[in-house]
């Protein structure tokens, strides 16, 4: 699957020098980071719907 992300600039920025520093693709570091985020939301019960 693709996806497009806008980011602000000071955040892709940031990644940028965070996956030149560990040689890691922004790809990977997406992935990874949407992975602990969807996980962390499982574990949080949902707000009713109004």
């Amino acid at each position: 699957m693709t996806l497009t992300v806008r980011l602000p600039a000071a955040t892709e920025a940031a990644l940028d020098r965070y996956c030149l520093e560990r040689g890691v693709t922004k790809s990977l570091v997406v992935q990874e980071s949407l992975a602990v985020y969807l996980v962390e939301r499982q574990a949080v019960p949902a707000a009713a719907p109004r």
